[in-house]
């Protein structure tokens, strides 16, 4: 994959709203999978598109995200573009107009683990002269997501609630992945100076208007963080699938599969496992039993206490 002066925005800035209480202390995208953060693999499938600049977006807790990206080497010029008061998706994008404009660009979210086909998308893009590409994916049925719909050329002739006149409602719903390749032409649409929402300020018009706005649908590997729920179905997932780092304690019984920091303190008499994700800075006090469980970093689960099935 060789995308020429393909620049790649990742957005960072968000609160983490939903993933409260947890989000108070720790932003989203360095909320830890197994040995990395969801911002590590984030930049690191904007890294196999090989751009010539990343630039990311920071708010919530920003120094703290600085702070590890500084610590970082990917190999990739990062920019931080820090926003002293939250600008929105649009506005955020907008904001970092100065590194952006020029060439066509991406932009993906920063709390999923995805596999995203560069080539194709950008070709997809490019083929249709698209202000904005989505890409898209089969609709799950989860309501935390808004259902669109494509015509056969790959217009969004549906999203949310705003559908186009040439809308067919039988076309089979699908759902946004949070990657997408944008037109300088995006700028012309975005207000100057302010908080602003794609969605809903700029891409529900171009919907309604027949507007350049295009999706393009890939079925890979997606998995998202964005609430607890998902975040908790994650963890679970990526135990499953063997990436499975264990420093035992002799002391405490562990049943595979477990992810155990080496900076965790795992006291005599506990259990941990099967399926357990316990972080950097953990406490597992003696007699507690973990299955089913992702325990924060700094987290404590007290003498005796038995979890299951939760995020601590």
């Amino acid at each position: 994959v060789f995308l020429l002066n393909m620049k790649i925005m990742v957005l960072a800035a968000g609160l983490g709203k939903r993933l409260l209480p947890h989000s108070h202390q720790l932003p989203k995208p360095l909320f830890p999978v197994l040995d990395k953060t969801l911002l590590q693999t984030t930049i690191e499938t904007a890294v196999l598109a090989k751009p010539e600049l990343i630039v990311i977006n920071t708010y919530h807790l920003a120094e703290m995200i600085e702070r590890y990206v500084a610590s970082m080497d990917f190999g990739v010029k990062i920019i931080i573009s820090h926003e002293n008061e939250i600008m929105g998706t649009a506005g955020g994008i907008n904001f970092a107009r100065k590194w952006l404009d020029g060439n066509d660009f991406a932009v993906i979210n920063s709390d999923m683990i995805i596999d995203v086909p560069w080539t194709q998308l950008v070709e997809f893009h490019k083929q249709y002269n698209s202000t904005s590409t989505l890409m898209l994916r089969k609709f799950t049925g989860d309501l935390n997501y808004s259902p669109l719909a494509i015509n056969n050329q790959g217009r969004v002739t549906r999203l949310a609630k705003t559908k186009n006149p040439d809308h067919n409602s039988e076309s089979s719903p699908l759902i946004f992945t949070g990657v997408s390749i944008l037109s300088p032409k995006i700028f012309d649409l975005i207000p100057n100076g302010r908080y602003s929402d794609i969605v809903g300020e700029i891409y529900s018009p171009m919907v309604e208007s027949s507007g350049p706005l295009f999706g393009y649908e890939h079925n890979g590997i997606w998995k998202d963080a964005g609430t607890l729920r998902n975040y908790h179905r994650m963890i679970m997932d990526e135990l499953g699938n063997n990436r499975c780092i264990t420093s035992h304690s002799k002391s405490s019984n562990i049943i595979d599969p477990v992810f155990i920091h080496s900076n965790a303190t795992l006291e005599n008499g506990c259990c941990v496992g099967p399926s357990a994700a316990i972080y950097e800075g953990a406490t597992i006090k003696n007699g507690a039993v973990v299955k089913n469980s992702v325990v924060m970093p700094e987290s404590v689960v007290e003498k005796g206490e038995s979890i299951d099935g939760v995020i601590r």
